[in-house]
């Protein structure tokens, strides 16, 4: 289950290259900050001052035999991460999203983490800002399961139709028993009918049996939709099927149609993702 981790946070900004075991000792010099935070900006006549900032938190964390990842949508700009007193990763660009399976270093309970980001300026043509600019999540999931941004779509016009690619990569030791369903819903939450490209990959339900019905929405009427199950995997770990939809309502700015993928992972019929 991901969960935002935002709430909670505090911050102390230090001199360049202050070290984790200098942030512990000066827990009484932290305040509290709303994430996305931005230090730099705090101090507009002092733009580009080289610092380190640390960020310290708590989390709970119910069952520690599952897959416990933290998931940074971006730090600037080069970063460690600490839990219960142990260095579980860094990230070095400032840019980008990182995540860091952090499942051997915490505990059932209460978890400490400490999260040091040193900037040395100039490191950037633009306003860079500098800290945790962007969203923190806690992503608790079974042994086999779908990393993040483990889904790729990839749509191609076929006439008046498209023709629409899924990929989904699965990690895990039942990997090779996972099965992978998908159901597509447009802007009215009304479920779209998806039609098989003939691939062997993929099973076309007509009528959803029990299993299947049962992952739908409530407000769905699955018995009479068409979805797609994908029950082969690669050795690569990547489940891949295709199948068309017929006279889809494109984007435009005058229109900004939108559809919704649904992807659900499940062993032996039990959703797991």
């Amino acid at each position: 289950m991901k969960r935002l981790f935002n709430d909670g946070w505090k911050f102390w900004k230090s001199e360049y290259g202050t070290e984790y075991e200098a942030a512990v000792k000066s827990a009484d010099k932290f305040t509290s900050v709303e994430i996305p935070h931005d230090w730099m900006i705090e101090d507009p006549h002092n733009l580009y001052a080289t610092n380190t900032g640390w960020y310290c938190n708590k989390f709970d964390v119910a069952n520690p035999d599952k897959k416990t990842f933290l998931i940074f949508d971006g730090i600037y700009m080069d970063s460690l991460v600490y839990i219960n007193g142990q260095e579980v990763g860094e990230w070095k660009n400032g840019f980008t999203q990182f995540v860091l399976d952090v499942s051997d270093y915490v505990k059932k309970g209460k978890n400490e983490i400490y999260v040091g980001v040193r900037c040395r300026y100039p490191s950037s043509r633009w306003y860079s800002g500098a800290g945790i600019y962007r969203n923190v999540w806690i992503d608790e999931l079974d042994d086999t399961y779908i990393p993040e941004n483990g889904i790729y779509v990839h749509s191609k016009k076929m006439g008046k139709d498209y023709k629409l690619t899924l990929q989904a990569e699965i990690l895990g030791t039942k990997a090779g028993k996972a099965e992978v369903l998908y159901r597509l819903f447009d802007d009215e939450n009304r479920e779209v009918d998806l039609i098989g490209s003939g691939g062997g990959e993929v099973d076309l339900f007509g009528q959803a049996d029990g299993e299947v019905e049962s992952f739908g929405r409530g407000n769905v009427g699955a018995e009479d939709k068409t979805c797609a199950l994908s029950k082969q995997i690669d050795s690569l770990g990547e489940k891949e099927i295709s199948f068309s939809i017929k006279n889809p309502k494109l984007w435009s700015p005058e229109n900004p149609n939108l559809y919704e993928l649904e992807v659900i992972l499940s062993i032996d019929g039990r959703c797991i993702q």
